[in-house]
C-alpha cells in the first residue's frame, strides 16, 4: 500500500490557487439551475425559434433525465481518475483535459443561437453534465486526498467552498444587479442613461457565459500550476466490484452519507420552496436579494466554522450549523407580510449556518478515505467524493418532486391567486418538511464515531504500514 497524501501545511497561496477553480464551477450552476429552464421553456413555448410547442413539459422532462445521467456519472468519473496513473497526478489531467470541452459546452448551452430543439437541447444538456463532473470530481476529490491532517482538511475545504460560495454570489450578484426592483438606485448610478443592453434571460446569459469562460482556464491554470499532486500514485487499484462497494464495507463513509442525505434533503426541500413562500406568502419581491445575502454571509462566516470544527471536532461542528438554520427556518415561518427586513434578519441568521454546512460535509468524507484505506489497503478518494455528490444530486431531484406535488394537493397556484388558508398550508409546509428531515440527519450525525483522536489512531496505523511496505 502507498499513501498519496501528506501531512505538510500549505500556504495560503497554494490554498487559494486550488480553491479559485470552485468559483466558476459554482457560479456555472447558478443559469443551469436558476435560469435556463424558464429561458429555453420561453423559447420553445413561444416557437421563437421554430422548435417545439409545449416548451415547459419538453424542459422539464430533458433536464429531469440529464439530471438522472448526471447523478449516475459521478462514481463512474471518481473510480476512473482513482485509477490514472500520470507524471502528473491522478487527478490534474481530468481537471485540465476537461476544462477546454466545458469552456465550448458554457457558451454553447447559455448562448445557443436562434434555433434549438429537444433534442440538440437534450445533447448539449447531457455532454456538459458529462463534461462538469470530468472536472469536478476529480478536483475535490484532489483536495481531499492531499493532505492527512485532521485541521488540515478542514481548512483546504473551507478554501474550496468559500471560493465556491463566490461563485453562486457571482452567479446571483450579476442578475441581482441587472434586473432585481432593489438594485434599481444602483443601475441608475451606473448607468445614468440606462443599461447599454436590455435585461432579457438572452443578455444575461450572455454576460454570464463570458464571465465564466474567462475565468475557468486563469483558475484552472493557477491551480494546477500552484498547488501540488500526490505525492504518489498508487501501485494497484481494487477491482471494480470492491469500488462499489463503498458503501457496503465503509461503515463510517455510510453513516456519514446518511446523515448528509437527510440534511441536505431538508435543505433542498427548504430551498425549492422558498422562492414560493416569499413572494406569494410573504409578499416580498426582492427573493433574489435575500438569497444573495445569505449566501454573502455564508462565505464571511466560513472561518468561523472552520475555527468551530477545530475546538469541538467537525461532527459537532456540522449538527450545530444544521441546528442554526433550523432555528432559522422556525424564524421564517413565524415572519409577517411584507416585512423585507425582518425577513432580510432571517435570511442573514440562516447564512450563519449555511457557512458550516458547505465546508464540513467533505472534510469529514476526506477523513472517512483513510478509514477505508486502512481496510483495503487502496485509496479511493475520487469514489468517496462521487458518492457524496450523488447523494446532493438525488435530493436535488427528489425535493421538488416532494414538494410540488404537496402544493398541488393544497390548490396552491403559483401564477394566480390563494386563498389565506393555501397560503398558511404553504407557511406550515415551509417549516415542518425542512425540519423534519433535517433533524434525522442531525440525530445520524450526532455522535459521529471518527472524531480527532480516532482519526489519529488510524492516521498512525497507516504510517507504520506505510513504513513496513517501504
Amino acid at each position: 500500500m502507498t499513501d498519496t497524501t501528506t501531512s505538510k501545511s500549505f500556504s495560503t497561496t497554494e490554498l487559494i490557487s486550488y480553491a479559485g477553480v470552485a468559483t466558476p464551477m459554482q457560479a456555472l450552476l447558478i443559469p443551469l439551475i436558476v435560469f435556463l429552464p424558464p429561458f429555453y421553456a420561453g423559447v420553445m413555448e413561444t416557437g421563437g425559434a421554430g422548435a417545439l410547442s409545449s416548451g415547459l413539459f419538453t424542459v422539464g422532462f430533458v433536464f429531469a433525465l440529464a439530471r438522472t445521467w448526471d447523478a449516475l456519472s459521478d462514481p463512474i468519473v471518481g473510480a476512473l481518475s482513482d485509477r490514472t496513473e500520470s507524471k502528473w497526478g491522478r487527478r490534474k489531467p481530468w481537471i485540465a483535459i476537461g476544462t477546454p470541452f466545458l469552456m465550448l459546452l458554457t457558451w454553447m448551452l447559455l448562448v445557443p443561437g436562434e434555433s434549438i430543439g429537444m433534442f440538440r437541447l437534450g445533447l448539449l444538456i447531457f455532454f456538459f453534465y458529462v463534461v462538469w463532473t470530468v472536472v469536478y470530481i476529480p478536483y475535490q476529490s484532489w483536495g481531499a486526498e492531499i493532505s492527512t491532517n485532521y485541521d488540515e482538511r478542514g481548512k483546504i475545504a473551507a478554501f474550496r467552498e468559500g471560493a465556491g460560495v463566490l461563485g453562486i454570489i457571482i452567479g446571483m450578484g450579476v442578475p441581482l444587479l441587472l434586473i432585481d426592483p432593489i438594485a434599481q438606485p444602483a443601475r441608475d448610478l451606473l448607468w445614468p442613461q440606462g443599461l447599454p443592453l436590455d435585461n432579457s434571460l438572452a443578455s444575461l446569459l450572455k454576460i454570464m457565459a463570458v464571465t465564466i469562460i474567462i475565468m475557468l482556464p486563469v483558475t484552472v491554470f493557477a491551480a494546477c500550476r500552484f498547488f501540488p499532486k500526490e505525492k504518489n500514485v498508487q501501485a494497484s487499484m481494487p477491482s471494480w466490484t470492491q469500488t462499489m462497494g463503498v458503501l457496503k464495507r465503509n461503515i463510517m463513509f455510510r453513516r456519514l452519507f446518511l446523515g448528509y442525505f437527510f440534511a441536505q434533503f431538508g435543505w433542498l426541500i427548504y430551498l425549492s420552496v422558498i422562492q414560493l413562500y416569499i413572494t406569494k406568502t410573504l409578499k416580498i419581491e426582492e427573493h433574489l436579494f435575500l438569497v444573495f445575502m445569505q449566501h454573502l454571509v455564508a462565505i464571511v462566516l466560513v472561518p468561523g466554522w472552520v475555527w468551530f470544527a477545530k475546538k469541538f471536532g467537525k461532527h459537532r461542528a456540522y449538527c450545530s450549523c444544521l441546528g442554526v438554520m433550523m432555528v432559522g427556518v422556525i424564524m421564517l415561518g413565524l415572519l409577517e407580510e411584507q416585512n423585507l427586513w425582518a425577513a432580510l434578519f432571517v435570511f442573514l441568521f440562516i447564512g450563519i449556518g449555511a457557512g458550516g454546512k458547505l465546508v464540513l460535509p467533505s472534510a469529514m468524507a476526506a477523513d472517512t478515505v483513510d478509514y477505508d484505506t486502512l481496510q483495503t489497503g487502496h485509496r479511493e478518494a475520487g469514489t468517496h467524493l462521487a458518492l457524496l455528490n450523488l447523494a446532493n444530486k438525488i435530493t436535488f431531484a427528489t425535493s421538488i418532486g416532494v414538494v410540488y406535488p404537496v402544493l398541488g394537493l393544497i390548490g396552491f397556484s403559483s401564477t394566480g391567486e390563494n386563498s389565506p388558508e393555501v397560503l398558511n398550508m404553504v407557511r406550515i409546509i415551509t417549516i415542518s418538511l425542512p425540519l423534519t428531515v433535517m433533524i434525522i440527519g442531525v440525530a445520524i450525525m450526532w455522535n459521529f464515531p471518527l472524531d480527532r483522536k480516532r482519526h489519529a489512531e488510524i492516521r498512525a496505523q497507516l504510517e507504520t504500514v506505510a513504513a513496513q511496505d517501504s
